[in-house]
C-alpha cells in the first residue's frame, strides 16, 4: 500500500493517481484523522482495552469454566453432542471475549479432541470449532473491535447495535449447531452423558454470569460502554471469590488500581513544584512561609482519596498476609488476568495501526472515489446490486484480512457508493 501511495502515476489507469514523496505520504497518514492514529486509534484507547481486560478477567475469574461445563451437561450426549457443545460453548465465550483466535484457543483446546473421540472426522472437527469461533465477532454483549468502530464511524449508540446484532448472532450460531447435528446423524455420532446435570450446574454456577448481566444492563440503561466495562471489571473480582482457585483479593485489586492512578498523582504534584518553585524567590519564601504548603494541598485536593484508598488497602493486605492468606497466589492470579488482557489489546493494537495506514493510502490516493464510481457504474443506479456487490467486496475483503480490517475498508470504500444512490432507504 505504502508503494502504491508513492508510485501511483505508474499503476494501472483506472486505479492510478499522480503519487507523492514518501515523507508526505507519511506525514498525511499518520498527523490526518483517517489514518493511524484517527478513528480506530480512538476506539481501541476508549473502549476496547477495557472490554479486553474485563474479558481477560471474567476468564480468570472462572467462567470459562462454566462455559464448558453448562452446555457439556445439557446436550453432551445427545446426536453430535461434543460438536453442539462446541457450538454452545463458543457462542458463549464469544460473548465476552470477541476475539476469533482467543474463542477457538480456548473452548478448541477442550472440544476438539472430544469431537475426534466421538467419531467425528479430524477435518470436520477441525472446521467446527472456528466456524462456531468467529460468532464470537459479532455475538452480545462484547463484540470484536469492529462493534465499537462501527459505533463511532456512524453516530450509534452501541447498546443500540448490541441489540440490533443479538438475533444475526443467535441465527448464526443455530445454523451451525443444525449442520453439526445433520452431521452426525449422518454418521451415527453420539455423545456421552455427563455425571453432572444441566440444571445443578446452572444452580450452582449461576453467579458466574453476573458480570455478563451487569455490563449488559448498565449499557441498556444508557451508561457509557467504558464505565459499564469498568463496572463489570469489579463485579468480575467479586464473583472470584467463589471459589479458592480463582480468587483475586479486593484488597490486592484495590492497590494495583492505586498504583496505575501514582503516575496521574505524580504528574500533578510535579506540576505544582514547577509552578510554585518557578523563580529564586519563590525559593526563598518557600523555605519559610506555608506557600509550598499552601500550593500542594490545591495540587493534591483532588488526589487524596487515591492516597487514602492507598493507604486502606495496604493496611487490609497486611492484616490478610499475617492471618496466613495465600496472598502471592492471588497476586499471581491477578497479574496473570491483566497480562493476558495486555497482551490482547496489544495485538488489537498492531491490527489497528496496520489497517489506519491501508485506510489513510486508500483516502489519499483517491481509491476510495474511484472504487465508488466503479460500483455506481456496475450497479446503474440499482440499490439491490449495489448492496450485493458490496457484499461481494466484503467477502473478498474477509479471505485475506482480519473482521475488523474487513469492516473498516468496506465501510470506507462502500459509503460514497451507497451515498450516491438516491432511492436508498432512510
Amino acid at each position: 500500500m505504502l508503494l502504491y501511495g508513492v508510485y501511483g502515476a505508474y499503476a494501472p489507469e483506472l486505479i492510478s493517481h499522480a503519487g507523492d514523496t514518501f515523507p508526505d505520504l507519511c506525514t498525511s497518514i499518520f498527523y490526518k484523522s483517517d489514518g493511524v492514529f484517527g478513528i480506530m486509534a480512538n476506539v481501541l484507547a476508549t473502549y476496547v482495552i477495557l472490554f479486553v481486560i474485563f474479558g481477560a478477567f471474567l476468564e480468570a475469574s472462572g467462567t470459562q469454566r462454566f462455559f464448558i461445563d453448562f452446555p457439556l451437561a445439557a446436550v453432551g450426549h445427545k446426536i453430535g453432542g461434543p460438536a453442539k457443545v462446541s457450538v454452545i460453548a463458543s457462542g458463549l465465550f464469544g460473548s465476552i471475549s470477541g476475539s476469533a483466535i482467543a474463542n477457538t484457543v480456548s473452548t478448541g483446546t477442550f472440544t476438539i479432541p472430544m469431537m475426534k473421540k466421538a467419531g467425528f472426522r479430524p477435518h470436520v472437527a477441525g472446521g467446527i470449532e472456528p466456524a462456531a469461533s468467529i460468532g464470537g465477532m459479532f455475538m452480545p454483549p462484547i463484540m470484536g473491535a469492529g462493534g465499537f468502530i462501527m459505533a463511532e464511524l456512524t453516530g450509534i449508540p452501541y447498546a443500540q447495535i448490541m441489540l440490533v446484532a443479538v438475533f444475526p448472532a443467535l441465527m448464526y450460531f443455530f445454523s451451525i449447531f443444525v449442520m453439526v447435528h445433520y452431521e452426525a446423524k449422518r454418521f451415527g455420532i453420539r455423545g456421552e452423558k455427563s455425571a453432572q446435570d444441566a440444571k445443578e450446574i446452572f444452580r450452582k454456577e449461576w453467579v458466574y454470569i453476573t458480570p455478563l448481566v451487569v455490563i449488559t444492563l448498565f449499557m441498556l440503561s444508557g451508561y457509557s460502554p467504558g464505565y459499564s466495562a469498568v463496572l463489570g471489571l469489579a463485579t468480575c473480582i467479586l464473583v472470584s471469590h467463589k471459589s479458592p482457585e480463582t480468587k483475586l483479593d479486593l484488597s490486592l485489586s484495590a492497590i494495583m488500581l492505586c498504583v496505575l492512578a501514582i503516575g496521574w498523582l505524580a504528574a500533578g504534584t510535579a506540576a505544582a513544584f514547577k509552578a510554585l518553585l518557578s523563580t529564586p524567590a519563590h525559593w526563598v519564601a518557600a523555605a519559610f512561609s506555608p506557600i509550598a504548603a499552601t500550593g500542594l494541598q490545591a495540587a493534591l485536593a483532588e488526589k487524596l482519596p487515591i492516597l487514602y484508598g492507598l493507604g486502606l488497602a495496604a493496611a487490609l493486605l497486611y492484616r490478610r498476609r499475617s492471618r496466613g492468606a495465600d496472598v502471592r497466589s492471588e497476586m499471581g492470579r491477578f497479574v496473570i488476568a491483566a497480562r493476558q488482557g495486555t497482551l490482547s489489546s496489544l495485538k488489537i493494537g498492531a491490527t489497528v495501526g496496520v489497517i489506519g495506514i491501508i485506510i489513510g493510502v486508500l483516502t489519499y490516493s483517491g481509491l476510495v472515489l474511484t472504487f465508488a464510481d466503479i460500483v455506481i457504474e456496475l450497479a446503474d443506479g440499482k440499490l439491490w446490486l449495489t448492496i450485493l456487490l458490496i457484499a461481494l467486496a466484503s467477502l473478498i475483503l474477509g479471505m485475506g484480512v482480519p473482521v475488523t480490517a474487513a469492516y473498516l475498508i468496506t465501510a470506507v470504500v462502500a459509503v460514497p457508493s451507497w451515498a450516491s444512490i438516491p432511492s436508498r432507504p432512510t
